[in-house]
């Protein structure tokens, strides 16, 4: 998911209609592998996401992709633990998961902001990429990780912090756009409200990277846009380490 390409200031409120952003992944599906390869925010911030958690993981490790999409993410982390389980909302972005075939991954359509299908004590670890922007109300995200993360857990996150000097669209077809031209599919928030709800229970935050507009993106955007934002703020990932 990203959130940078018209004027963000304007979507800085909640009431996340959760059936449309349903049915903007829905539709994005079939193509959001495709779509990765051009998609900014993947490029910055999954190689950071797995440099964080590399050393914190073994084989003997299970893990949880909240807002799983397609398993990008989930199916290169599988590579390295002994299990994965990824949710998301979309039931069309789950069925394009699952054909991934990983025997160590399990697929599951669920709603993150909602009580977790997976017992207590259970996760090593668990992470969320480009999607928390889209939960209207986190206290129960970070309620439900301190269940299902055991002691010493750890939770890794991402979210656009972008401070651009020109607005940008991706070059494929942008669903995020024309999905929340109606209605509200996403917000915007500070760091800082992440880390004093994750406080609440029981996270200390242990890492954030922020990254810039840099040549990873140099052929991704137009070259306009790319020299106008060149060195500018753009994502951060936050590494959170769970005390009970």
């Amino acid at each position: 998911m990203q959130v940078y390409f018209f004027d963000l200031a304007r979507y800085n409120y909640h009431m996340i209609n959760k059936n449309k952003v349903r049915e903007c992944y829905n539709a994005w599906s079939d193509v959001y592998d495709q779509n990765s390869i051009h998609n900014a925010a993947i490029i910055m911030d999954h190689p950071i996401i797995i440099k964080i958690i590399e050393p914190e993981i073994s084989v003997n490790s299970i893990g949880l992709d909240l807002g799983c999409g397609t398993g990008i993410l989930t199916t290169l982390l599988a590579n390295k633990v002994c299990e994965m389980r990824g949710l998301d909302i979309s039931e069309r972005m789950i069925e394009r998961a699952k054909g991934h075939n990983k025997d160590n991954v399990q697929y599951l359509v669920g709603d993150i902001s909602q009580k977790l299908p997976f017992d207590d004590n259970f996760f090593d670890f668990a992470l969320s990429s480009l999607t928390l922007s889209h939960i209207e109300d986190l206290e129960n995200v970070y309620c439900e990780l301190r269940r299902v993360l055991k002691n010493n857990g750890l939770f890794i996150f991402d979210e656009i912090t972008s401070k651009l000097n020109k607005s940008f669209a991706p070059k494929y077809h942008d669903y995020l756009k024309d999905y929340s031209q109606q209605d509200t599919i996403w917000t915007r928030r500070q760091i800082d409200d992440h880390i004093k709800l994750a406080e609440r229970y029981g996270f200390n935050n242990e890492t954030i990277i922020n990254t810039k507009i840099d040549n990873k993106l140099s052929k991704v955007l137009s070259k306009e846009d790319y020299l106008a934002n060149k060195g500018c703020q753009f994502t951060s990932i936050i590494k959170l380490r769970l005390h009970k």
